[in-house]
């Protein structure tokens, strides 16, 4: 059995395949950032979102051993 000759690729494909992987990956993570963007916005309007913090607070501080900062910005 005879395997095909090994070929370097040309730069001009890898550029090309990469800005169409890009363009995927773009259209299919921008939406999920804006839709999380637009739910921490309206947690914070309606005023759940420092509620929220305080729920985790004792798993993040305890469970995963993460320091617990002096002051939180509000």
């Amino acid at each position: 059995m005879e395997l095909p000759p090994l070929r370097w690729p040309r730069p001009g494909n890898i550029l090309v395949k990469t800005g169409h992987r890009l363009v995927w990956f773009m259209r299919e993570a921008i939406p999920y950032f804006f839709l999380g963007c637009l739910i921490l916005f309206v947690l914070e309007q309606l005023g759940l979102l420092n509620g929220l913090r305080d729920i985790q607070r004792p798993v993040v501080v305890s469970f995963l051993a993460c320091r617990r900062r002096a002051r939180m910005s509000s």
